[in-house]
């Protein structure tokens, strides 16, 4: 399926708001990085959750924060949700987010990783656009699949898609009905695989 486009030069026109709620992936170990929390890398002095946090919350009504249980308190940002099962990577963080987001009466998530400096403007609104069950974000033609939008009343087969043993995002957006955003003129980045990120 061809990408719905829309350069970020020109976003102040998407779809209407929906009931959002937004997930910050910031439960990772850092491996690549030395075993650095990437959450509070600094960049100008600021950490990169204030960064993301701040950015999302011009679009969502409430905010979790996907962390493991060892790791700092970040509750000063947002809502923290502890995965269910330690140690399993993004999706169980989703998952966790999800069935919570849901109770929570959303109708929607919205969600981005934490180790950047740089989102593109109103990103929740252009997935909305999609008008897909789901949406993930392509920048430049590469995959995101940790910058997307998930409609909660669609979560049962991600769920169960867990529960069987898929740990990788990717598992899911391969089987759900899910449209891509393709944006352009972004210099989306993020930090994993930089020495010194400052």
């Amino acid at each position: 399926m061809k990408p719905h486009t829309i350069s970020s030069k020109n976003t102040n026109r998407i779809a209407q708001q929906a009931k959002i709620a937004a997930l910050i992936f910031a439960g990772g170990r850092g491996e690549r990085m030395g075993r650095v929390d990437k959450a509070q890398i600094e960049k100008n002095g600021r950490m990169l959750i204030d960064i993301v946090s701040q950015h999302l919350r011009l679009e969502c009504d409430q905010l979790y924060i996907s962390r493991q249980k060892d790791q700092d308190d970040l509750s000063q940002f947002g809502t923290v949700l502890i995965d269910e099962d330690e140690d399993q990577g993004p999706f169980a963080g989703l998952v966790t987010a999800c069935k919570r987001a849901r109770k929570d009466g959303f109708e929607y998530l919205l969600t981005s990783p934490v180790d950047t400096d740089v989102l593109p403007d109103l990103i929740g609104k252009m997935l909305f656009e999609v008008r897909k069950p789901h949406a993930v974000a392509m920048i430049e033609g590469k995959l995101q699949p940790t910058l997307s939008l998930i409609n909660l009343t669609h979560i049962d087969n991600i769920v169960q898609l867990y529960k069987n043993g898929a740990r990788s995002l990717r598992a899911w957006i391969e089987r759900e009905d899910v449209g891509f955003l393709e944006i352009n003129g972004h210099k989306f980045r993020n930090f994993n695989n930089l020495v010194n990120p400052l």
